[in-house]
Order: structure tokens, then sequence, then C-alpha cells
């Protein structure tokens, strides 16, 4: 989670105070000193469970597209229906692709729809337009006992995910956007590694000193 790196509440308060750049810069250091020693790291985002819904959503966005992670967006169904949750699974995928992250796929959490609204649910979100459409689309049905013992969790996973589809989209997925955070830290990263200096040309321009200030 983001928290690794910062509580939500540390992140808005340096945000505010004209950090946000250390901010994206401190999540990405520490989820690539993971990739170091661990051969996935699953990135999870905010619950949404806080005041400031823009703040955690433009976190989780800004922080998947500056790791090149790709998403897999979680809608919680209870007390929904289908065309309600059609538009929700939508819009959020359009917004995320609009912020350069891909998603992968999208799953229907806690769903009270019947097989039939189920189905439509489906279709819904992988028949869409193409900036809002998910090709791997997951619909996990209300049960109490799954969030019990771990071995019932899993089994309810297993029954309703396909987890080889998810993990092939996991391989197959390819970075196709570099963000100026990713291309920054890439750059300081082997210019570390190999000992290298880093000369910026037309050093008096304004922008390549504050470039140059940040690097």
């Amino acid at each position: 989670t983001y928290s690794h790196a910062f509580a939500l509440a540390k992140a808005a308060e340096m945000i505010n105070a004209g950090k946000e750049s250390q901010v994206y810069d401190t999540i990405i250091a520490k989820c690539k000193k993971l990739e170091q020693t661990h051969a996935v790291v699953l990135c999870i985002g905010g619950d949404f469970h806080s005041e400031d819904l823009v703040l955690e959503y433009t976190l989780n966005a800004h922080a998947a597209a500056d790791l090149g992670a790709p998403a897999l967006l979680l809608l919680k169904g209870a007390n929904r229906n289908a065309g309600d949750l059609i538009e929700s699974a939508r819009n959020s995928i359009r917004e995320l692709r609009g912020n350069a992250v891909e998603v992968l796929g999208c799953v229907l959490n806690w769903s009270q729809l019947s097989a039939a609204d189920a189905n439509n649910f489906v279709a819904g979100v992988t028949g869409a337009p193409e900036a809002q459409r998910a090709a791997n689309v997951f619909v996990m049905p209300e049960n109490a006992e799954a969030s019990g013992a771990p071995d019932k969790a899993i089994a309810y996973f297993e029954k309703n995910l396909d987890g080889k589809a998810l993990v092939k989209a996991i391989d197959d997925y390819a970075v196709t956007v570099v963000t100026p955070k990713m291309f920054e830290f890439a750059l300081m990263e082997r210019a570390s590694k190999h000992k290298m200096r880093i000369v910026l040309p037309e050093g008096t321009d304004d922008r390549i000193v504050t470039a140059g200030a940040e690097v």
C-alpha cells in the first residue's frame, strides 16, 4: 500500500505544503526497493474510506502511473444494481486510462446481483467502448463465510475468479507510457548504479535549472 511510504494524512500534509513531488518520489523508491528482493510486488490502493476521496484517488492513480503498474479495479457490489455498477466500472476505467494507468480487469466484490444481472454486468464492461472496457471481469457473489477462515476465502476466490486469465493478463502487460517521474527515476538509478554523471544541456534555461535542483 502507499501507506508503506506515507499515511494518507501525512501525504495530504506534504502535498498541501508543496511537497507533492517528494511524496511520489518516496513511494516509487520504496516500491523499487521491494522489487529488488521480490519476484512480484502487489500494490494495494486506498480503500476510499477517508473523507478526501479526490486525494485518495489521485494518489492511487498517480502512484500506479509512475510505477508503470497496471490496475485491477475492485468494485463493491452490495446494495447496487447492474446499471449503476456498469456505469461506475466504465467511468473508473476511463479515468484510470486517462491517467496513464492500464486496467487489466475488474472484480465486482460482494455482489448481490441475480445471475442474469451479473451476466449483464460482465457484458456491459467487456463490451464497453475501448476506453471504458476491461477484458477480464469477475463477479464475486456475496458470501459471509468467505470473510472467515483463510481456506474458505481461497476456495471462494478460486471458484469465482479465473486466476489463469488474470495471471496471463499480467504476464502479457507491457509499459507503453513513460511518465516524467518514471523517466527521472530510471535516469537516476542508472547513473547511480554505474557511478555516472548526468549532464543537462542549456544550463541557463530556467527549466533546466529547476530540474537540476530536483535531481
